[in-house]
């Protein structure tokens, strides 16, 4: 046993990235507050590196709905190179790195065939497949979603979540 733990550990180390090499560029948030550390634990941070330097940025938030899926808005997809992009989940704060974060590349995008970047038209939506699964580290969850036939109850809460300057 003890074996194997160091194995999986050796390859974590050498499958690990710089963790904390992104900027941080984000608009104001209107009408938003500050979520207490650990309450969505299914959001994730979509950064993109434009220059293929290694320096990602938050472009916008997403939902863990599976271990290799994340589900984001097709207007967030700047590109459909998926080298370009990485996942963060377990994120709380986009300007410290505190050991809870998971990042992983993307593998493939898959934005929804009818989006045509007309938001009033609907179809905003884009899944992001990535390189290694996320876990639950207490961080980390798959949302709960209803089941694709559950329609939800007239005046069910929901909530809208992601990153933003509140000033």
């Amino acid at each position: 046993m003890i074996r194997l733990v160091a194995f999986l550990s050796c390859i974590g180390l050498i499958c690990a990235e710089t963790p904390f090499n992104h900027k941080v560029h984000n608009e104001r948030v209107i009408g938003g507050n500050d979520a207490k550390p650990n309450t969505w634990r299914w959001q994730a941070s979509l950064q993109y590196d434009s220059y293929n330097d290694g320096s990602y940025y938050h472009i916008c938030g997403g939902t863990i709905i599976g271990s290799f899926y994340i589900m984001t808005a097709a207007h967030c997809i700047l590109s459909m190179d998926a080298s370009a992009y990485r996942v963060v989940v377990g994120e709380y704060d986009l300007y410290e790195y505190d050991g809870s974060e998971q990042f992983s590349r993307v593998d493939m995008i898959a934005v929804h065939p009818d989006w045509n970047e007309d938001l009033a038209r609907g179809n905003d939506i884009a899944l992001l497949r990535l390189a290694n699964p996320v876990y639950d580290n207490g961080y980390v969850a798959i949302a709960d979603l209803p089941y694709p036939d559950q329609m939800l109850p007239h005046g069910f809460t929901c909530y809208i979540t992601g990153w933003g300057l509140m000033d």
